[in-house]
């Protein structure tokens, strides 16, 4: 595996992971653990992507861009999901951004831009394994 893919699974990962702690502040003190789960399979990731995009004013900001992101990160958590949501610098670029959330699904990561409806995939199962 490439260094550059290597850096962009963890990236995912940890980006997955770092979202387990805002969605369990959802819960009410003494209410146990966080419920938050990845989606069964991709059909299931799917239906909800195209029921869940999130527009804003082109051409407002990466700040809109990603603010949309964060509105689907706290939908998925109200549904009981783990999405992700992940801006940086576009490469090569000064004051470019990409703007994208992320989900696993039957162990595959998937990733879409907050204000469309079709989920790609990142990484398979297989790759993403140890």
């Amino acid at each position: 595996m490439k260094c550059s893919t290597r850096l962009l699974v963890w990236l995912a990962i940890l980006l997955l992971v770092a979202t387990i702690l805002p969605g369990c502040s959802l819960l009410k003190p003494g209410e146990g653990k966080c419920s938050l789960k990845d989606f069964s399979d991709y059909e299931t990731l799917s239906a909800w992507v195209k029921s869940h995009p999130q527009s804003f004013k082109e051409g407002s900001g990466m700040g809109a861009w990603y603010a949309a992101a964060l509105a689907v990160q706290r939908e998925a958590a109200a549904d009981g999901y783990l999405v992700s949501a992940a801006v940086i610098e576009k490469p090569g670029t000064e004051g470019e951004y990409l703007v994208w959330c992320t989900a696993l699904a039957d162990g595959s990561l998937y990733w879409w831009h907050p204000e469309e409806s079709e989920c790609n995939l990142m990484f398979t199962a297989e790759a993403l394994e140890p």
